[in-house]
């Protein structure tokens, strides 16, 4: 690899990360995939918008493709600061620089260098992986398949991922009798219903990897200081091996939730992902892993977070979850390896071009 090419590198990662591509930023959203669309246009590729929303790029039109390399654009919330790519002890720090950014910014790097001409590859950006992936599963839809998915978004240290715990996110809503907050006897207080009933479900959490997990990730009550609410919401994220974990847990919560009068209002399910790592591109990957990183013995990990993957697995496409070392996904420190980054970018061109040559 050049120092020009790790210079390329690096600028689309820290515009990338500049963008806070958040849920609640629509605009911002549509900015990245224009900068993506401009980019590709550029270099003399066609692009294809999906609602706005989501963007195809290929040599060509078509629907149909040997590979498709995907990444979503979007990221949760974080404070501006995060918002800044940051060198430091061989890491990038930045919200989306392991969730999934550093994809993006390699796959404008393989747009400039690969051969148009004899390559059958397609670039998809989506941007709703965080609140449903509701972005892949219209591609899906709309027929655009490829004989392999190549989707950074899972696997750990260059392992690929062999299996996803599955996802359940539920609203629980309670019910009270709004008052003034002077004369709460007047009122029936839903936030202290909800207070006493949350604990109970957070003891079921087994707290293990490959045990059910459950956090309280969002709390909403009351619409003014003074006032005894009329309702109080929390949403729960579990993460489960298997149907069956899903179902006793469910079972449990559903219980509670019955006890305490409160609504339990289902917002998103995620089957879990079985992935065979023993077809002919997942070898060929593996192999191309190994020549540019050196890491001798390649096995399959679990990943606890899901992905996008789900919807081209379920189409049938055999998906290659793997990306190199980095972590704190979601968090205030998220990293990626500066080396792993610029060795994912020659992963992938030695498996594009071994390919297509």
């Amino acid at each position: 690899m050049t120092q020009a090419q790790k210079q390329r590198l690096l600028r689309h990662l820290q515009q990338l990360i500049s963008m806070p591509t958040t849920p609640n930023s629509p605009d911002v959203l549509t900015d990245c995939l224009a900068y993506i669309q401009q980019f590709a246009l550029e270099h003399g590729w066609h692009c294809k918008s999906i609602d706005g929303q989501s963007l195809i790029v290929s040599a060509k039109p078509g629907k149909k493709f040997t590979y498709m390399l995907q990444a979503h654009l979007d990221v949760v919330p974080g404070d501006s600061a995060q918002f800044r790519l940051v060198k430091q002890q061989g890491r990038f720090y930045g919200r989306g620089t392991y969730d999934m950014k550093f994809a993006a910014a390699c796959y404008l790097e393989l747009m400039a260098t690969l051969n148009k001409h004899t390559s059958d590859v397609c670039f998809a950006f989506t941007t709703d992986e965080e609140t449903g992936g509701h972005g892949s599963a219209k591609l899906v839809q709309l027929g655009y398949l490829a004989d392999v998915v190549v989707l950074p978004d899972g696997g750990q240290d260059w392992h690929m991922e062999r299996a996803a715990k599955g996802g359940w996110a539920a609203q629980l809503t309670i019910h009270g009798t709004p008052a003034h907050g002077s004369r709460p006897w007047e009122g029936k207080n839903p936030v202290e219903t909800l207070l006493k009933l949350l604990p109970k479900i957070v003891k079921l959490n087994q707290n293990k990897a490959g045990k059910t997990t459950v956090v309280v990730s969002m709390l909403h009550a009351g619409e003014a200081s003074n006032q005894v609410p009329a309702t109080a919401r929390a949403t729960l994220d579990c993460r489960f091996v298997d149907l069956k974990a899903y179902a006793k847990f469910r079972k449990k919560v559903e219980l509670l939730a019955s006890k305490a009068q409160a609504t339990l209002e289902t917002t998103i399910f995620v089957e879990p992902l079985i992935n065979d790592l023993h077809g002919r591109y997942h070898a060929q990957f593996a192999e191309s892993v190994s020549a540019i990183t050196k890491v001798p013995k390649l096995t399959g990990v679990q990943s606890l977070g899901a992905s996008d993957a789900r919807f081209y697995a379920a189409a049938g496409m055999p998906v290659i979850l793997c990306r190199p070392p980095g972590g704190g996904a979601h968090s205030d420190s998220e990293w990626i390896s500066q080396k792993g980054f610029f060795q994912f970018y020659q992963v992938l061109e030695r498996f594009l071009t071994q390919q297509v040559e």
